[in-house]
């Protein structure tokens, strides 16, 4: 997730598309690239542009740096990462599964966003947003899929700068950082799903931690991710099984008790439902039928 080298740190191989040798849009900027299967520390270069970054092939345990400690979580294809202008960032990561990892970076001009604040009311300035490390936004992650066909298929300036508005728009309406209590609602919950992963718990001390109601808990978590909350914290605990499974030499009765499983044979058969093998046999093959 990087455009240039600093030394002992991951490379990222030729992009596989860049906007301004493909197409010559001027309303943004667009790059897809194939990044190591392993990163220790890498740091992004730092832009003068709002940047979405969507995960586009492949899956991974992804951390970034917060100038306390490193934070993260299971990132596959739509996972979307938000970052302001001027802003420096720090990642590290693994692969899961033998699929390469590839993300599209995409940049929105400040002039862009500006223009879109203006519309929506917001000021003349240059908006603030909620930068995240982590959103789930299919429209963010279906509009960059869309651009990249584009500009792979020849379009034109006018579908550049109807998408950069678009997206402006949708951005700002959801995080801006003067708004939006329901998205920094959502980020407080699904915070706390991810901190549970390796341990028992219950919805009534995950809501308690939340600060909310129970059935308020559950709405969040199916809106922001489609599943109920058992659902998602056991996709979570997948996910970070399949990382323990392909980084570590722990025994797999282990693993699953790291990942919050009661019994091996509770591992064992969620392990299967979720993946279609079982975690031994991950383990020897990799495989990631059946990903959560």
């Amino acid at each position: 997730m990087r455009d240039r080298r600093t030394p002992g740190l991951a490379e990222v191989t030729s992009p596989l598309f860049a906007s301004p040798a493909a197409t010559g849009w001027r309303s943004l900027v667009l790059t897809e690239q194939v990044h190591d299967p392993v990163a220790d520390d890498v740091v992004a270069p730092v832009a003068d542009a709002y940047c979405l970054v969507v995960v586009t092939g492949g899956e991974a345990f992804l951390e970034s740096w917060d100038g306390q400690g490193w934070s993260g979580g299971h990132y596959a294809p739509g996972s979307v990462a938000l970052i302001s202008p001027e802003r420096a960032t720090r990642y590290r990561w693994r692969t899961l599964g033998p699929g390469r990892l590839t993300t599209a970076h995409l940049l929105l001009s400040r002039d862009s966003m500006r223009t879109a604040a203006r519309d929506l009311g917001l000021g003349r300035g240059a908006p603030a947003l909620r930068d995240s490390a982590h959103l789930s936004d299919g429209v963010v992650a279906a509009t960059t899929g869309a651009l990249l066909h584009a500009g792979r298929s020849g379009a034109a300036e006018a579908y550049a700068h109807a998408a950069t508005a678009f997206l402006a728009m949708h951005v700002l309406t959801r995080y801006t950082a003067t708004t939006g209590t329901v998205d920094e609602l959502t980020s407080r919950v699904l915070g706390v799903f991810r901190d549970a992963v390796g341990r028992a718990t219950s919805l009534r001390e995950l809501a308690a931690l939340a600060r909310v109601g129970e059935t308020r808990l559950a709405q969040v978590v199916r809106e922001a991710t489609g599943r109920s909350p058992w659902s998602y914290l056991l996709s979570l605990r997948i996910a970070e099984a399949k990382r323990f499974l392909g980084t570590t030499d722990h025994s797999v009765t282990e693993v699953g008790l790291r990942c919050g499983f009661a019994t091996p044979s509770h591992f064992a058969a969620s392990f299967r439902r979720a993946t279609g093998t079982s975690p031994t046999a991950w383990r020897a093959t990799g495989d990631l039928t059946g990903p959560p």
